[in-house]
């Protein structure tokens, strides 16, 4: 089995923070203008480093905003 504690979560919030609350980030990035407002608003949500936030977009959710 993969492990799923992937550098990028090494911060505040960890990966089963981040997947414990799923529904918020994804409403999060459908509410945001921009890929860039998505990630400026997940890191302010979960105190996420711009790296952090910036793996979370790339991946197919971030095509969720504007």
């Amino acid at each position: 089995m993969p492990n799923t504690d992937f550098d990028i979560y090494n911060g505040t919030h960890s990966c089963a923070e981040i997947d414990n609350n799923i529904d918020e980030v994804v409403e999060i990035i459908k509410k945001s203008d921009s890929i860039s407002d998505a990630k400026l608003n997940l890191s302010e949500r979960f105190e996420l480093t711009d790296a952090q936030a910036q793996a979370i977009v790339e991946m197919t959710l971030g095509k969720l905003s504007g």
